[in-house]
């Protein structure tokens, strides 16, 4: 279990991105998937594609919610 998830995640308390947890996020990424090629658990062309993958582009879209229309 890694220490602080928190540090790592892709949003704001109000839905915005937060880039410097998505940046770290992403460095994490690497470091796993280094290691899991190095123990020979995934396939260069595996790890090659998880790189490749728009990991921003896929985040959910930032969307309005009822219970945030009331806030004051």
């Amino acid at each position: 279990m890694i220490q602080a998830p928190g540090a790592y995640r892709p949003f704001t308390r109000d839905g915005a991105v937060n880039e410097a947890g998505l940046k770290r996020g992403l460095a994490r990424q690497r470091y796993v998937l280094d290691r899991m090629l190095a123990e020979g658990f995934i396939t260069r062309q595996q790890y090659d594609e998880a790189l490749a993958f728009d990991l921003k582009g896929s985040l959910a879209k930032r969307q309005e919610r009822a219970y945030t229309r009331f806030r004051s």
